[in-house]
């Protein structure tokens, strides 16, 4: 079977620098609006899924959430929330991630960082209830915090936390250091490592190639700078927003990156 697994991360919904759907009506009936990076997000969102469904088209479709589908911001450490109202929250996931579960003929959710989706990813799990997403039996649980999987032939290890270094320059070493650990955690098991090994968490787009037999695929985001960023001094980070398919079959992929560069905002001069 030829099957088109769809990846997505850290679409962060709820965050002001973040996805966000228009003309949401919040739980005391006012109407929140859409600021112009919202704007931009919510376009290229569109696209995105357009893009997707032409690129897969003739394929088995799964789709992975591959964590902080949504930020609650549980340890209320921000004051770029849209809403503190789980319902509000979840009402605004809908107009999202509806189009694509729709299109999808099964979907993974994989549980994301607990200071965004709270104590033990709680709304991610209420969210891939929600959504019926491909539940994890063996703990009786729809939200998965480690996924792996075999997709037509394609063996996937896909989590949502991994570190990688800080500069531009270093941010594809945390992804080398992962693929020769897992290699090792699997050798313990007497397990043969995977073909890919997927993360999310940094919002960068990270691709080791075939280098090693083990390939390593950071994922982008749907989310700009906010304020924690300027604080650590990223002011001139640019977010990787998009998604990655993979078209599997027989044991084989091909791997395509969807990545759409937004305008940086001009430089300010006298009139």
């Amino acid at each position: 079977m030829r099957e088109a697994v769809i990846f997505f991360a850290d679409t962060h919904i709820n965050g002001k620098t973040a996805l966000c759907p228009p003309n949401i009506i919040d739980d005391d009936g006012n109407e929140i609006r859409q600021n112009l990076i919202q704007e931009w997000l919510w376009y290229t969102w569109n696209k995105c899924i357009e893009d997707v469904k032409r690129i897969t088209k003739k394929y088995y479709r799964t789709v992975v959430f591959d964590g902080d589908v949504i930020d609650l911001d549980a340890k209320n450490r921000s004051g770029q929330m849209v809403s503190r109202n789980p319902a509000t929250i979840l009402r605004m996931t809908e107009p999202i991630l509806k189009p694509i579960i729709d299109f999808a003929d099964r979907s993974f959710f994989v549980r994301g960082t607990e200071a965004h989706v709270g104590r033990s990813a709680w709304l991610e799990e209420a969210i891939a209830d929600k959504y019926g997403g491909e539940p994890d039996k063996e703990f009786g649980r729809n939200c998965w915090w480690h996924l792996r999987a075999e997709f037509s032939g394609v063996k996937f290890d896909v989590a949502h936390h991994f570190s990688t270094g800080n500069l531009p320059y270093t941010y594809p070493n945390g992804m080398v250091r992962l693929i020769q650990a897992t290699k090792l955690n699997y050798m313990e098991w007497n397990e043969i490592p995977p073909d890919v090994i997927v993360r999310g968490h940094r919002h960068k787009y990270i691709d080791t190639g075939t280098t090693f037999s083990t390939r390593g695929v950071s994922l982008p985001c749907w989310q700009f700078s906010n304020a924690y960023l300027y604080r650590i001094g990223k002011e001139n980070n640019m977010p990787h927003i998009g998604a990655v398919i993979f078209l599997c079959k027989d044991g084989e992929y091909e791997l395509i990156p969807l990545r759409y560069k937004p305008k940086r905002n001009p430089i300010w001069k006298r009139k």
